[in-house]
């Protein structure tokens, strides 16, 4: 599951790029949080590096093709395409859940460990400093 999850990122122009949906019809990208996420708890579980790696390379490829000269970062419209081409519209997830869950991936392990703290789907935590 990991190596599909990371692999639908490969085979595009963009290197480190996917489309959000794998499918024929679908080649856009909003950066959305579930493969972060993933590699996220799978780092937190195991402890291999490869997921931090992936992880890194997904931010690389973040601020090279999705942010913005004039500020934020942006929907791509066609991860086939280059030179990229840009939605004008950033969606809140990329902060409040993408972003969150790769900070949280290179923060260190004993901050918010897994077995005292839990995160719901978008990424707020629950846990011991809520008892």
């Amino acid at each position: 599951m990991r190596d599909t999850c990371f692999g639908i990122y490969l085979p595009s122009p963009l290197p480190r790029m996917s489309p959000d949906i794998s499918t024929k019809s679908i080649t856009s990208t909003s950066c959305s949080p579930e493969t972060v996420e993933s590699l996220f708890l799978a780092y937190r579980l195991t402890g291999d590096q490869l997921y931090r790696d992936h992880g890194w390379n997904i931010f690389q490829a973040i601020e090279k093709h999705c942010r913005i000269e004039s500020g934020g970062y942006a929907t791509i419209i066609n991860v086939d395409e280059v030179p990229v081409r840009h939605e004008d519209k950033m969606e809140t997830f990329l902060l409040s859940e993408t972003l969150k869950y790769l900070y949280l991936l290179f923060d260190d392990s004993d901050v918010m460990p897994l077995d005292k703290y839990v995160f719901n789907t978008e990424v707020s935590v629950f846990g011991e400093a809520f008892n």
